[in-house]
């Protein structure tokens, strides 16, 4: 396969993932997972101000030993003041990051091991919705 008809599936390819993934965003899954609403508690904190490099769980209520970094809540607090407080405004960063992890896969395996490969692998990720 040559890198031109590579290039030309994996931009058919993610063009599909970006359709399969913002297909419905705002009703599929079906309501807010537990995972979920922790996101969007602490998302909203740093919206109220309190910033933090790790956020602790405990005050959430959730009872464990464990906490969350918080870059991504950080960087899911301002894309939600562009696309709304809604299930689509908190769930939208992730398909973005997910597209571009895509993209990533794709530019490392066409230069570590050839188009087919790179192609594959792809294939792969985009009806591997997990």
């Amino acid at each position: 396969m040559s890198s031109r008809v590579g290039f030309a599936l994996a931009v058919g390819l993610l063009l599909i993932a970006a359709f399969l993934r913002f297909w419905d965003l705002t009703t599929l899954p079906p309501g807010i997972h537990d995972e979920e609403i922790i996101n969007i508690r602490i998302a909203e904190t740093v919206r109220a101000g309190r910033v933090e490099v790790f956020y602790d769980l405990e005050p959430l209520g959730t009872h464990t030993d464990s906490g969350r970094e918080g870059l991504y809540h950080i960087v899911l607090a301002t894309v939600t003041n562009f696309f709304g407080t809604g299930l689509l405004g908190y769930r939208v960063l992730s398909v973005l990051v997910n597209l571009l992890a895509l993209a990533l896969v794709y530019a490392m395996a066409v230069r570590v091991y050839s188009p087919l490969a790179a192609v594959s692998a792809r294939a792969f990720l985009v009806v591997g919705m997990w």
